[in-house]
C-alpha cells in the first residue's frame, strides 16, 4: 500500500536569523541595546494529535526589534493550555543561542477537544498575555468510549497534497507520494540572497484529518497581536545565564534570616554545588548555568543551626490565561474513523516497543 507525504518547511525563518542583519562583532551588550524585549515562534510538526502520540517542536527565541537570535534568555516555557484556561502540560527548555528543539506525549488523560498551545520566556512575562506566542491545537481521545463529540453531519475529507511557496527557497520532491521505507530525495534552493538563515524541516503522512491552521512566520512577524505589550505589576528578571531557582527561608524561633548561606547540590553525574545569601527578608536565589540532568536537589542552610530553618521554593509563575481565545468546540466527523482508527493502532504499536528503542 502506498502513503502519501507531505513536506512542510518553516519558510521565511531567515527573517528571523539572517547573518546580513546582525553587525559584525556585535555582542550580548548592543543586543540588548537594539530592544530589550522578546518574543517566541514555534514550529510544531502536527496541530492535531492523537492520545500517545507525541508533538515535536523547533523554537526559536526572537530579539523583538528586530527579528534575530535573541541573547537575552536561555530557559523559554511551553504549555498546553486547554478550553477551560487551564494548564495541563508545561515544559522548560534550554535555549542555544535563541533556538530549542523539545517534543511533548500526549497522555490518555486529555479528552477530546480544542487546545492552545503557548510559549515565553521568564522575560515576557512583563508583557501581557497577547505577547505570547500562541496556536490552536486539537487532540483526539479515541479511547473516551462513548464521551467524544460527534457531528451530526457526515463532513467531506480532505486529502491532498499541497506544494509549499515561498520568496526565499525553493523545496521540492521528486514524487508526490512514496511506499513504507521509501527514500525520499527533497531539493531545496536559495531563490535570493537573503535565504541564508535557520530552518526546520516537518514531513508527515498525509490522512482525512484536517489540521487547524498553523501560524507561519510570515504570519507571526505580520500579525499585530504578537508585538509586545508593556504590563504592570511583578517585575520578571530575565534568566540571562540559566534558570534561576528562587525560595525564602523562615526561622521557627524568628532568628534573623538575613545573609544567611544556602548551600544547593544537585547530585549525579554531573555534579554541581552552587553558595547563595540571603537578603533582609531571607530571599535567595540561584542561576543554573547548565540544564540539570537530574530530578532531585537538595538546599540546605549553612548554620549550626541550621534544623531551625526552613526552606521552601517559589511556584512557578502562573500566567494570566484570561485573554486566551478558543473556536467552537470541536466536534469528531464520523467519516475520521478509518483514519483514527489507523494512526491510533499505529501509535499502540510504536509505543509497544518504546523501551525496546531507546
Amino acid at each position: 500500500m502506498r502513503k502519501n507525504i507531505l513536506p512542510l518547511i518553516l519558510i521565511g525563518a531567515s527573517c528571523f536569523f539572517s547573518h546580513n542583519s546582525i553587525a559584525q562583532g556585535s555582542s550580548k551588550k548592543s543586543n540588548l541595546t537594539v530592544a530589550a524585549l522578546e518574543r517566541i515562534y514555534v514550529h510544531a510538526n502536527t496541530t492535531m494529535l492523537l492520545s500517545g502520540e507525541s508533538c515535536f517542536y523547533n523554537l526559536y527565541c526572537l530579539n523583538a526589534g528586530n527579528n534575530t537570535s535573541s541573547t537575552i534568555s536561555k530557559i523559554a516555557y511551553i504549555e498546553v493550555i486547554d478550553a477551560d484556561k487551564k494548564s495541563v502540560l508545561k515544559q522548560k527548555i534550554h535555549l542555544d543561542n535563541g533556538v530549542a528543539q523539545g517534543d511533548f506525549f500526549i497522555p490518555t488523560t486529555l479528552k477530546t477537544g480544542n487546545y492552545k498551545l503557548i510559549a515565553y520566556t521568564n522575560w515576557m512575562l512583563n508583557n501581557n498575555a497577547a505577547a505570547f506566542f500562541q496556536q490552536d491545537l486539537v487532540v483526539i481521545n479515541p479511547f473516551l468510549t462513548g464521551k467524544n463529540p460527534v457531528s451530526k453531519e457526515n463532513l467531506a475529507l480532505k486529502n491532498t497534497y499541497d506544494k509549499v511557496s515561498s520568496n526565499f527557497i525553493a523545496l521540492n520532491s521528486d514524487k508526490k507520494s512514496y511506499g513504507n521505507r521509501e527514500k525520499i530525495n527533497l531539493t531545496i534552493n536559495p531563490l535570493t540572497n537573503g535565504s541564508k538563515g535557520i530552518y526546520s524541516l516537518s514531513v508527515r503522512k498525509v490522512d482525512a484529518l484536517t489540521n487547524p491552521s498553523e501560524a507561519t512566520p510570515q504570519s507571526f512577524i505580520s500579525n499585530a497581536n504578537n508585538t509586545p505589550v508593556a504590563g504592570g505589576g511583578t517585575v520578571h528578571i530575565p534568566e540571562l545565564r540559566g534558570e534561576l531557582l528562587t525560595g525564602k527561608i523562615t526561622s521557627k524561633s524568628n532568628q534573623e534570616v538575613q545573609n544567611k548561606n544556602i548551600a544547593l547540590s544537585l547530585p549525579g553525574k554531573s555534579f554541581e554545588m552552587k553558595m547563595a545569601v540571603t537578603d533582609k527578608d531571607g530571599n535567595f536565589f540561584f542561576t543554573l548555568d547548565r540544564f540539570p540532568n537530574t530530578n532531585n536537589a537538595v538546599i540546605q542552610v549553612v548554620d549550626a543551626e541550621h534544623d531551625d530553618y526552613s526552606v521552601v521554593l517559589t511556584d512557578m509563575q502562573n500566567v494570566d490565561l484570561s485573554q486566551l481565545r478558543f473556536p467552537e468546540a470541536f466536534m469528531l466527523n464520523p467519516a475520521y474513523r478509518a483514519a483514527i482508527e489507523e494512526r491510533s493502532t499505529a501509535n499502540q504499536v510504536e509505543n509497544a516497543y518504546y523501551a525496546r528503542k531507546r
